[in-house]
């Protein structure tokens, strides 16, 4: 979008079920939203997303959690919603070592 937009970074929790993306891109572009950038995963039933989207019209982080909101349920999802910042330091790409993380199930307990 061009220089005059307003750009915030969103993130949603909720049960995972068909047609959430649809929900929140939805709402996001009848507030006449783009969004610029996305990142989502599913963890044990639970969909999760965070991504930026530029807005022509300076909303305040509670239009547009509401705005979200309204496309589920009651109680179903956590929107959080903050205006975007530049970053302000470069994360140092030196490598340190490596790392191995195990997981292992012990019978009748999960992890």
């Amino acid at each position: 979008m061009n220089e005059e937009s307003f750009r915030f970074v969103i993130s949603l929790l909720a049960p995972d079920r068909v047609g959430i993306l649809q929900e929140i891109t939805a709402a996001v572009a009848d507030m006449g939203g783009n969004i610029d950038g996305m990142s989502q995963t599913v963890i044990h039933g639970y969909f999760t997303v965070i991504l930026t989207a530029s807005f022509q019209k300076n909303y305040s982080q509670d239009e547009i959690r509401e705005a979200i909101h309204n496309r589920f349920e009651p109680g179903t999802a956590s929107v959080v919603t903050q205006p975007w910042k530049e970053p302000t330091a470069q994360v140092s790409r030196k490598s340190s070592g490596r790392y191995i993380f195990t997981l292992t199930e012990k019978t009748g307990r999960g992890f």
